[in-house]
């Protein structure tokens, strides 16, 4: 109920802030998941109904800066109420037009801030993680900061390039004092973008991402899985990415996308994984009352040296897993004013992912049926 009524309180604070109801959707759902602990069937997953509520602001003043602030939260009932989760950021940025060597640019920076909280169920036991006889249920919860800073390039309309660094900064709850790892660290990171449009109907981008992560005091390991002692771990991540967009007519769109990351880690290889990630999605605005989108995604995310060692478990959010993940999404426009538009939404998604741990294989089927607000 707490979390309730911190859910109704920020949506009934954003949407009296008439000064940025241009910038504002919100989304109120009901829906329906079979697997919320994301279980595998050993554990006879029990279904529950849930609540969610989605908040979105955005505004962009005439000097160039810019606010943003988004609610993310799901409310499950009674029986699964540790899968509830809530994500709270908001952030401020500034654009800016330009020339450079004689190129037009455009310019921008920004921070931005987040807080996440969801209760940590082991995927071994179906209950609340534990170390001996200490739980652990705000395992994973964080806040972390977010700075960011860039230049694109545009070399025609057909050709840009983009080029920016970030950094992060995340806070986990502390659990060192019960034996558990720390898990608070400090990245870094650069990336080049291009995008190349070479008719009106296609286009595509590539992109290249180097990122170094350093924790604030947390210890490698050998391939057994026992701490290595004196050791300081971190990080270093290679990511590529590419899109392409077609635009059917002017109300269809397909897209295609591959991720691939390659992370390894400083002292054994203990860490080191490959995670790759391939979608392709349809959107059609039906009418002017009614829109759909469909989904379908694969990922294959692997421990290459250790995919079987349990002893990741408690260390890291994900172990290794590969699948499909289906989507389908229909908005219905019920009402159209001056200043808002009133939708009708109704979404669907199906999981299945295999895993070489059998407490990682799992089914998940979601329904959720809601209303959406856009100011």
């Amino acid at each position: 109920m707490k979390n309730l009524t911190i859910s109704l309180l920020a949506f009934n604070i954003l949407m009296s802030t008439t000064a940025m109801a241009a910038d504002l959707e919100a989304n109120v759902t009901s829906g329906y998941d079979d697997n919320p602990y994301l279980l595998s069937d050993t554990f006879l997953p029990q279904s529950a109904l849930f609540i969610g509520s989605d908040i979105k602001l955005r505004h962009r003043f005439d000097s160039g800066f810019g606010v943003s602030g988004d609610w993310d939260q799901l409310i499950y009932e009674g029986k699964s109420k540790d899968a509830n989760r809530r994500t709270l950021s908001g952030g401020i940025d500034f654009r800016k037009r330009g020339t450079l060597m004689g190129t037009d640019v455009r310019y921008r920076t920004g921070v931005n801030f987040t807080d996440y909280d969801k209760t940590y169920i082991s995927r071994s036991t179906g209950l609340v993680g534990k170390i001996g006889a200490n739980q652990l249920g705000d395992r994973y919860d964080a806040s972390w900061g977010d700075v960011d800073a860039g230049i694109e390039f545009r070399f025609s309309k057909k050709f840009r390039l983009d080029i920016s660094a970030n950094g992060r900064d995340r806070k986990y709850h502390d659990y060192s004092a019960v034996g558990a790892s720390n898990l608070d660290f400090r990245q870094w990171g650069s990336r080049a973008k291009i995008t190349f449009k070479p008719t009106s109907k296609n286009e595509f981008t590539a992109s290249y991402t180097y990122r170094d992560r350093k924790f604030d005091d947390r210890r490698g390991r050998l391939l057994d899985s026992s701490l290595v002692a004196g050791s300081n771990l971190k990080y270093k991540y290679n990511i590529v990415e590419a899109t392409w967009t077609y635009d059917i007519s002017k109300k269809q769109d397909l897209r295609a996308a591959a991720y691939i990351e390659n992370r390894s880690d400083n002292v054994t290889g203990f860490y080191n994984t490959t995670w790759q990630r391939y979608s392709i999605s349809y959107t059609n605005e039906v009418s002017e009352r009614q829109k759909l989108e469909m989904n379908i995604t694969y990922r294959d995310y692997k421990y290459d040296n250790n995919d079987v060692i349990g002893a990741i478990e408690g260390q890291e959010p994900i172990n290794s897993k590969k699948g499909f993940a289906y989507e389908l999404s229909y908005g219905y426009l019920l009402s159209k004013l001056d200043h808002m538009n009133l939708w009708l939404v109704a979404n669907g998604s199906y999981e299945d992912y295999n895993s070489v741990n059998v407490n990682y294989i799992y089914k998940q089927a979601v329904a959720r049926l809601g209303i959406q607000l856009d100011f």
